[in-house]
């Protein structure tokens, strides 16, 4: 059995305003030419956005940084693809980052759905979140203070509460910032 080409530490991601910026650090090195940086929206169509070159051959650990300054609005996947002088690859674990370019937008997804939804907008992991859900008749029909994950991301569940139809979801943050989207639970 062979030496891996690289011993991965790390891979993480943060938002940073209107950016994505991805770090790893490798602990050794071993005929590694380069890394792609790869973004897909979905999971499974991955395009390469950026190209690092690597050390070569090192036993120590070094860091690297990359950033994505046009993440698409939603959920970005990332992953690393790193690439032997010879041309094997191999590729990392995938980091996941919502992304909202303005505070006052919003991504609902999935968008009808059976009553689970994600809202993205690159919300305060560290604050609260009122949530309220009102009828076409503007009737607040559920309420609840969430806090987003650390990707920034509020999971809702109405599963159990509301029956099928349109409903508008209205946010306010411990900022002041109100928000408000359509849904439709199918």
């Amino acid at each position: 059995v062979g030496t891996l080409p690289i011993e991965l530490l790390s891979f993480d991601g943060r938002l940073l305003q209107d950016q994505i910026e991805l770090s790893w650090i490798t602990a050794s090195e071993k005929n590694n030419a380069h890394f792609d940086i790869q973004r897909s929206d979905n999971g499974q169509a991955w395009h390469t956005i950026g190209i690092l070159a690597g050390a070569g051959n090192s036993d120590e650990a070094l860091a690297y940084q990359f950033m994505d300054t046009n993440p698409a609005i939603g959920l970005n996947r990332y992953r690393l693809k790193q690439v032997d002088f010879d041309g094997s690859s191999s590729l990392s674990p995938v980091v996941e980052l919502g992304f909202a370019f303005r505070l006052s937008q919003v991504v609902v997804y999935p968008n009808p759905s059976d009553g689970h939804f994600t809202i993205l907008n690159n919300f305060d992991p560290s604050s609260e979140v009122e949530l309220n859900i009102l009828n076409p008749l503007g009737q607040i029909l559920h309420k609840d203070r969430l806090s987003a994950d650390d990707f920034g991301r509020l999971e809702v569940e109405l599963r159990p509460i509301l029956a099928p139809g349109p409903y508008l979801l209205r946010m306010k943050t411990q900022d002041g910032q109100n928000i408000s989207t359509k849904i439709l639970i199918q």
